[in-house]
């Protein structure tokens, strides 16, 4: 449970975020590579320059509420 967390600024490379709650969270310049974020709630999260390359999505709720299955 993340939900408004600030981690902006954060290495969170290789990081298991599956199925995490991020509403609201503060995820400016954060780097999420290669991040597991299935199942991962991040609507509303304020992400301007975070770097996701190789983030694996699946059921991830996107900040614009878009869901992503690019990894199902």
């Amino acid at each position: 449970q993340l939900s408004g967390a600030n981690l902006t600024g954060c290495d969170m490379t290789g990081i298991n975020l599956a199925g995490a709650t991020l509403q609201r969270a503060f995820l400016v310049g954060v780097d999420l590579s290669e991040a597991n974020l299935r199942n991962a709630d991040m609507s509303g999260a304020r992400m301007y320059g975070a770097v996701m390359r190789g983030a694996k999505f699946c059921r991830t709720t996107l900040p614009d509420l878009r869901v992503s299955n690019q990894d199902c």
